[in-house]
């Protein structure tokens, strides 16, 4: 079926009337056409009163919507969220009362483009800050457009020039292939989602809601995600930042405790969430490290050139992320070196979000990455030329 779906797209350009280069930031019309499959083709791998995932060519799905529908051309006409809705994860209604989310197509990359933005020197990459200097709240009082998410870079073809073509064609391979995670089963979409996750966030004391894993670097690193048959090391990690929080007597807000949810065991909702862990917080607290390094060359003198190069390490890796979690690269090399850096210098703030008794929480997160490294399996590599021991 073919689909046009809006999508964020981010490359250097120059604008005409500017001195130099600026990131554009703009919502780019995508044309795919959507493979069409039977009902029966599927199975069900969990079904609530309000949410049914389905199980196709081994991967994961849940339900858009009809097309026309207003959850389809939500998902598909905004390439652009505000900034809470950008950030929140794909919770799972649970209850009879929960309300469900909407998810828009473009979240993954729009997230990625954003951290992309503020490793390489923005600040915490507003929209303000990008051209079109738009907000999600602007106003037009000359009949232009209304939000970022009526630009489209085909209404800016005139108007800008020396486009960086290398950035410009990588972007559309990642509408290509977030495009190819969609699927219409019987005259309606579905879109692949990550396997089902236990979320322990911090909202003044811990709660233990169910989630999608986030297929980027949620930033809010007093949020941790567990597969759903880790409940106890779930609630083990509420019990101990609940006690860093002001409510430390209060019982741990288990919403998915009080709700009907039930679940069997099923492969596809299996994630390794310790090595999930790693990666997010090495590559968060590295890329903030960069960018207090670049501003403040004696951080570097003060943490040593071993811990600098790792640093620098973590800031191109999490570069390099995209929105398959699955290949993002290995940190388990790089952990230690960055967040006794981070330790060190004085723990400065940036994209990582830390609550309250920021000192404490800091530690445990490092310590927490930390020894799940030291816990992670090693693996190497089969190497043909190897010999038997003899």
């Amino acid at each position: 079926m073919k689909t046009v779906i809006k999508f964020p797209i981010l490359f250097r350009a120059h604008p005409g009337r500017t001195a130099g280069p600026k990131d554009v930031l703009v919502p780019y019309l995508h044309e795919h056409d959507v493979p069409e499959v039977s009902r029966s083709e599927t199975a069900v791998a969990f079904k609530s009163r309000k949410y049914t995932l389905r199980e196709y060519d081994g991967r994961l799905f849940s339900h858009v919507g009809k097309p026309g529908s207003p959850s389809a051309d939500a998902c598909f006409g905004h390439a652009f969220g505000s900034e809470d809705l950008r950030r929140r994860p794909w919770w799972i209604p649970t209850r009879a009362a929960d309300k469900a989310y909407v998810r828009y197509a473009g979240q993954p990359l729009d997230n990625l483009f954003y951290y992309r933005l503020y490793l390489d020197g923005g600040e915490k990459a507003r929209e303000t800050m990008l051209w079109p200097a738009l907000t999600p709240e602007y106003r037009s009082h000359q009949g232009g457009p209304m939000n970022r998410n009526e630009f489209t870079f085909q209404g800016l073809q005139t108007k800008i020039r020396d486009i960086d073509a290398d950035q410009f064609h990588e972007a559309r391979n990642q509408h290509a292939a977030e495009a190819d995670r969609l699927i219409v089963v019987d005259g309606s979409y579905w879109i692949e989602t990550t396997p089902p996750a236990l979320c322990v966030g911090h909202a003044g004391r811990m709660v233990v809601e169910l989630s999608h894993l986030p297929n980027w670097l949620d930033r809010d690193l007093a949020r941790q995600y567990f597969p759903l048959n880790a409940k106890e090391e779930a609630l083990e990690y509420a019990r101990r930042a609940q006690g860093m929080t002001e409510y430390k007597y209060r019982p741990i807000h288990d919403l998915v405790a009080a709700s009907e949810f039930t679940f069997e065991d099923n492969p596809l909702f299996s994630f390794d969430h310790a090595a999930y862990s790693v990666k997010r917080t090495t590559f968060l607290l590295g890329g903030d490290l960069a960018r207090a390094m670049a501003g403040s060359p004696s951080l570097e003198e003060s943490m040593g050139p071993t811990r600098a190069r790792a640093v620098l390490q973590a800031r191109s890796a999490a570069r390099s992320c995209g929105t398959d979690y699955r290949a993002w690269p290995d940190a388990a090399d790089l952990v230690h070196d960055v967040t006794e850096a981070w330790t060190m210098t004085g723990r400065k703030p940036g994209w990582a979000e830390i609550p309250k008794k920021r000192h404490e929480f800091g530690t445990m997160i490092c310590e927490r990455a930390a020894a799940m490294t030291d816990a992670l399996p090693i693996v190497v590599p089969a190497n043909t030329a190897w010999t038997p021991a003899r």
